[in-house]
């Protein structure tokens, strides 16, 4: 075209009559005016500007297809002209793609678990109970994972347990009012922490029960936990990172930094991100800034002592090999990298939120391994064939045995062992 949307979804009949929907992002990253664009075998042109952002298409035949995005829209085209619908859905709800198997049974999803379908005369929504982000998961094997996991429209955040075959909710914040949890991590499967926004506490299990935990701080949100063992714990978040000796928590670092990350190989060698791009490090004791991203940042892991990657905004994937933090070649900027996770030298895992992708390197270069239409926000392994990624409407991802049976949306990248489900509905075939 002579023009430059972006463009999210390309479907066709042939060679000769291809049609690829989008919209325009404003830089200030607000989506706004969509786009239908056909191709007719020699060039493009629009063939549909309608005043909402167009993010899904599919179609049954040249003269069956449909177009879907935000404010609730659908597009539908019957071989004359395109017309436009609104399900009852407010401005608030987005659909995000579309599929079916004929005219008469097309489905469309979206925003907070939307599910939408078509029997070829209406258009009927589906509950699928797929409301909520998972900001966080640690697991001690393949039998014992732990996720965190946000309702954004109620304040509420949850803490799932998987055990090997099905999911079931351990704790949730009914009792304590808003709060958003943004961290987990243990040492065992008895000594498992979490962090969150909106409140003064940590939540720490014991293996018997969950149990809240004032760390003193009432205006810090946390976002991080890491440690060494129950007498050696790690939080960080808005402008503050503490330390708990197993008896009482200290804070060994103030500043106006915002933590989203924090890691390290040993009780002295302890790395910190924080959003604007700082990267912090410890040496037991006190926390200095060694480097700047020159990019917003959201994850932080290492291999091992001087083998630390650290990823962001705009493809930034920067790995430290004791010397410099060095930009890994290779990385799209199309891609916001979420968070890290290493198996072992030379064997790192990142994934990110806009695609929904699990990238990994061997050492070589970095290849898609695997890729979800729901966004994956964080990432954790307990060996190098049991790793999870997790993310928004209650996503989960997983490389090993047992297989999580798929949900909608799920697509495998290598064919082998990654597999995806949603909490609440995941199981072990």
């Amino acid at each position: 075209p002579n023009y430059n949307p972006q463009l999210n979804e390309v479907w066709g009949t042939a060679s000769g009559n291809v049609y690829a929907v989008g919209g325009a992002i404003l830089p200030t990253g607000y989506a706004t005016d969509g786009h239908i664009l056909r191709y007719n075998g020699s060039s493009w042109s629009s063939v549909e500007s309608p005043p909402f952002y167009l993010a899904g298409l599919w179609g049954a035949s040249s003269s069956a297809i449909v177009a879907v995005g935000n404010e609730g829209h659908i597009m539908s085209y019957g071989g004359g002209s395109w017309s436009t619908i609104n399900p009852g859905l407010t401005e608030d709800f987005a659909f995000f793609g579309a599929w079916g198997t004929s005219a008469s049974n097309i489905w469309a999803v979206g925003s907070r678990g939307l599910v939408y379908h078509f029997d070829g005369g209406s258009w009927t929504e589906v509950s699928s109970g797929f409301k909520d982000e998972i900001t966080g998961s640690w697991a001690s094997g393949p039998k014992d994972v732990y996720v965190a996991r946000w309702n954004l429209w109620g304040d509420d955040s949850y803490i799932d347990h998987f055990n090997g075959s099905s999911w079931s909710t351990v704790w949730d914040t009914s009792s304590y009012g808003s709060i958003k949890l943004e961290g987990i991590w243990g040492s065992s499967a008895s000594d498992i922490w979490a962090v969150g926004e909106f409140w003064s506490d940590v939540l720490h299990y014991d293996g018997n029960d969950w149990s809240l935990m004032s760390h003193t701080a009432s205006s810090t949100d946390m976002n991080a936990v890491w440690g060494t063992g129950p007498s050696n714990v790690y939080i960080a978040g808005d402008g503050r990172i503490m330390r708990y000796t197993g008896s009482s928590w200290s804070t060994v670092f103030t500043g106006f930094y915002d933590f989203q990350a924090i890691w390290g190989s040993g009780p002295s060698d302890i790395y910190a991100a924080a959003r604007t791009g700082e990267i912090f490090h410890s040496s037991g004791g006190n926390f200095q800034e060694i480097a700047d991203a020159g990019n917003l940042l959201y994850g932080l892991r290492g291999c091992g002592v001087n083998d630390v990657y650290a990823v962001g905004r705009d493809g930034t994937l920067l790995h430290y090999t004791g010397d410099t933090w060095d930009q890994e070649p290779g990385i799209s900027t199309d891609y916001d990298l979420e968070d890290v996770w290493c198996a072992g030298p030379g064997d790192v895992y990142v994934v990110t939120k806009s695609f929904g992708t699990v990238l990994h390197s061997d050492g070589g270069g970095w290849t898609e391994v695997f890729h979800s239409s729901l966004g994956l926000t964080a990432l954790w392994g307990n060996a190098p064939d049991d790793i999870y990624a997790v993310g928004r409407q209650g996503a989960v991802v997983r490389y090993g045995e047992p297989r999580l049976i798929f949900s909608d949306g799920f697509e495998t990248g290598d064919g082998s062992k990654w597999s995806g489900s949603v909490t609440g509905k995941a199981t072990s075939p």
